[in-house]
């Protein structure tokens, strides 16, 4: 491997995991059990950190620091610790399109809405 991108690929390693430590738990990717009955949480090192029932919902999306799951009517947004700390009902949000770690994007019939990660509205704009 080539000497230079060896120092780079160490230096971001070192300054995600010191990014990561300061903010605690960090999403990096989740997996679904072959069961299909559990998602297991992933940080960037590879390190298991959370493990949430597929019973909760269908998994809509994540960023470094939330999930969102959808069950029936009711979206539930969930905290890199497993924690539910918010539900949000299908038919007041709309259909979510995108998260990002500050927050989520959804479009209810010809509105496109964006929330904060806690599901407060922020804005609203038509769909053109």
């Amino acid at each position: 491997m080539n000497h230079k991108l060896y120092i780079l690929i160490t230096i971001m390693g070192l300054i995600s995991s010191l990014s990561a430590a300061g903010q605690g738990k960090s999403i990096a990717y989740i997996v679904t059990s072959t069961s299909g009955s559990w998602y297991y949480l992933y940080d960037s090192s590879g390190k298991k950190i959370g493990t949430l029932g597929a019973s909760a919902g269908e998994l809509v999306g994540y960023s470094d620091s939330f999930i969102i799951l959808r069950h029936n009517s009711w979206y539930y947004l969930y905290d890199a610790n497993c924690k539910k700390y918010q539900t949000l009902g299908v038919d007041s949000i709309g259909e979510i399109k995108s998260v990002t770690s500050q927050g989520f994007t959804a479009v209810r019939g010809s509105w496109i809405m964006t929330y904060d990660r806690n599901g407060k509205k922020l804005s609203t704009k038509a769909a053109r």
